[in-house]
């Protein structure tokens, strides 16, 4: 699998926008951080309960590793190991 992108959701409140960009300068992240909404967050609810068929609703933070086909290979719950990243990709 080649990597192309990688960009991260932030389902904060968009009043959080500027600490959740200043964060991505201190960690040295230079991947574009999308804000999402209430409707955005909705989608990922239903993603998550088909994937599992689970009754409730995501947990956060929750992260999805997606193929070149828009296939999730890999979801990541709770707080993201940015160490693992790198090797996931090279096995997917």
């Amino acid at each position: 699998m080649t990597v192309q992108n990688l960009i991260a959701v932030n389902t904060d409140a968009l009043k959080a926008k500027k600490n959740v960009e200043q964060w991505a300068r201190e960690q040295s992240l230079t991947l574009p951080i999308l804000h999402g909404s209430d409707d955005a967050i909705a989608l990922y609810n239903i993603v998550y309960r088909y994937i599992f068929d689970r009754h409730r609703d995501i947990g956060l933070p929750t992260s999805f590793l997606i193929d070149e086909g828009g296939e999730i290979v890999k979801i990541y719950q709770g707080k993201l190991d940015t160490n693992s990243v790198p090797v996931d990709f090279r096995v997917f």
